[in-house]
Order: structure tokens, then sequence, then C-alpha cells
């Protein structure tokens, strides 16, 4: 059993050697150095007290204090205090908006597609989220993308997997109970599902979704959140407490606005560039899948001879082979013709027969020697 005193003692070094590696860093000890080591926490700036600034932002604050242009007694500390403060809240107002239109500019396409895809990991398990998905144009894109996977494998391998087959109910939104046990079928219709899927997810997005996203990226733009990322929503809040706090000071600097003549007017919108505009990896266009129009019938298939054999099954048999086919079926039907031929005559014949024992037995019975009605 261990001593209690022996594990005291091992604590009291343990304690002792930690207090001794502590003297050995403590970190700066100058003005510049403790400033220094401030600016390793900095990450965007827009929020704390305004101690650890970029050069780039100081100099933004340098020049918003003079464009506020406060009259007040700068060897007052704390008159000076508030000017700075003003200056950086006006500041930091400013950037975090230009971080949330520079967010709308240059992520708009990138962001959507990241919250569709996390989106599409609750597939397996909620059949709601297919319909989820084409509510917006990323999300409509990330379907094809998956159809456009499986109908590839259908035109290569003829089949899916299991689990190929699970995406497949997914993407339809089909919960697990309603799914049947895996059939035997044919792998070419379900190549015109697949394709007529595709071409109504296209349909969606040209008929509605595409100028819905285009004009939701215009209001995110302008301010509208639109974006409800946790970094859209922080920014948002920075935007918020910057503006607040700047009317304050504001107001205690005695700051009012100076008269002065109209606004200038809007300036014109710049004409589009002119010529293809590249598009980018992102916005390559997939090829078109090309469905034939339901009005027009497909070409009838070749067949052997009028034995309506379709082409695929006797396309590789040697000409002698297709010769004696050919032939067999040629004895087959003049063998068929020679029946039906015979069946007509036996028919008639039997006709026949059965008309003159009915006029017999109207006529009554012929006496012997006499003539045979009608002269016969």
């Amino acid at each position: 059993m261990p001593d209690w005193r022996t594990d005291q003692v091992r604590r009291l070094k343990a304690d002792e050697a930690r207090r001794r590696n502590a003297q050995k860093s403590t970190g700066p000890k100058t003005p510049e150095g403790k400033a220094k080591s401030r600016e390793n926490s900095s990450v965007h700036g827009l929020s704390g007290k305004g101690v650890v600034l970029s050069p780039e932002v100081r100099h933004a604050v340098e020049t918003r204090r003079s464009e506020i242009d406060a009259r007040i007694a700068r060897d007052d500390c704390v008159s000076a205090q508030i000017e700075d403060q003003a200056a950086l809240a006006s500041v930091r107002f400013e950037l975090s908006q230009d971080v949330l239109r520079r967010r709308v500019r240059e992520q708009w396409d990138a962001l959507r597609r990241k919250e569709a895809a996390k989106l599409a990991e609750q597939l397996a398990d909620h059949p709601w989220v297919a319909i989820e998905l084409e509510q917006t144009t990323q999300g409509v894109d990330w379907k094809i993308e998956r159809w456009e996977f499986l109908l590839e494998r259908l035109r290569n391998v003829h089949q899916w997997t299991s689990a190929q087959r699970d995406l497949a109910f997914d993407l339809n939104g089909v919960p697990k109970m309603e799914r049947l046990p895996d059939p035997r079928f044919a792998w070419e219709d379900h190549v015109t599902l697949v394709t007529l899927e595709i071409e109504r997810l296209r349909r969606l997005k040209s008929e509605g979704l595409d100028e819905m996203d285009a004009r939701e990226r215009f209001e995110a733009e302008v301010g509208i959140p639109h974006d409800q990322s946790k970094e859209a929503q922080l920014y948002r809040r920075y935007e918020k407490e910057n503006w607040s706090k700047y009317e304050k000071l504001v107001k205690q600097l005695l700051i009012q606005p100076t008269p002065g003549g109209p606004p200038p007017a809007p300036s014109p919108i710049p004409d589009p560039p002119q010529g293809p505009a590249d598009p980018g990896p992102e916005a390559t266009p997939v090829a078109e899948l090309k469905v034939p129009p339901e009005a027009a019938p497909p070409p009838p298939e070749r067949t052997l001879g009028d034995s309506g054999m379709p082409y695929r099954y006797w396309k590789d048999w040697p000409q002698s082979r297709i010769d004696r086919f050919l032939k067999q079926q040629a004895e087959k039907k003049a063998g068929q013709q020679a029946e039906a031929a015979s069946r007509i005559e036996a028919g008639a014949n039997l006709e026949g027969s059965h008309g003159r024992q009915g006029s017999n037995r109207l006529n009554g019975p012929t006496p012997t020697g006499a003539p045979p009605p009608n002269g016969g």
C-alpha cells in the first residue's frame, strides 16, 4: 500500500519544478514587446478595445479622426479617448459592412453549395431533405451531379450497386419502409427515367430558381440577412454594435450634421463586358442530355425475315445459320398455309354435305324409281 507521505512529497516536488519552469518564460517585459505580443491574438480587429490594430486599420482610424473634425481639447484625456473610440467605431462599422458584401460578391455560390452539402448529409435519414434541396439552385445542382453519376454508371455497367440504388431512392425522397426489394429491371428504361429527372431539375432551375438566386444575392449585398451562417451573424453583430457605439460617442462630442447641397446624382449602371466571359471552373455547364420527343416514335428495329426476331439476337450469327433459319421459316410458313387451305376445303365440303341433307329433309323421302326433285 503506497504511503500518503510519499505522494505528498511527489506533488510538492512537481509544483516546485513547474514554478522554476515558469520563471524561465515570463513573456515580454518591455511595453514594445507587450504590444507586439498582443498582435498575436488579433483576428479581424472588429472587436475589443482597439489596443491591437493592424497598420492599415490604424491608418484608417487616423484618417477618420481628421474627417470627424471634432472640436475638443485634445490635452484632456477623456475627450481624446472619446474621439479615438468614435473614429474606431466608425471604421469598424464600415469594415463589417465590407466583409459582409465581400462574402456575397466572392463566396455566394461556394457558401450556398456548402449549405446544400451539409443539408444533403441528412438525406439518407430524412426524406424531406430531397424536397428541401430543390429550394435553391445550388441544392438542385447537387442533385443533378448525383443523378449524372448514376446515369453514367447505368450506361457503362448496366446496373447499380446496392449503395447506388439507395442513393437513387434518397434523391427521390422515398422512405426506407416503402422501398421494394431489388427487382430485375431493364437498364434502358432506368436510363430514360433518370434522364427525364435530370431534365426536370434543369427546368426547375431555369424557370425560377436561377432568377431567385440572383435576386437574393442582390438583396444580401445591400444588407438583407439571407446568409445565416455563424460567421455572417457575427459580422452583423459587430456592425450593429459599432454603429450603436458610434452614435453615442458622436452625441458626446456634440457633432451635428453640416448643412450642404443636394445629394449627387446616382452613377449610371456600367455596361456589361463585351465578348464571352470566362465562366470559371465552377460555372462550367454540364453537357445537355437529349431526350427524344414523345411525338417522334423511335425507328423500327431490324428483324430477321418475317419472324420478328430483333436484330440484337441475330447480329452475331454466321450467314449459313441465317440462311438455314430463313429456310426453316419459309418451310414452316408454307406448311401453315397448306394446312389452312386444307381446313378451308374440308369446311366447304362439310358445309355442302349439310346443305344436301337439309334439302332432303325439307322435300321428304323420294319414292323408289322416282326422279329426284328439281329435275335431278
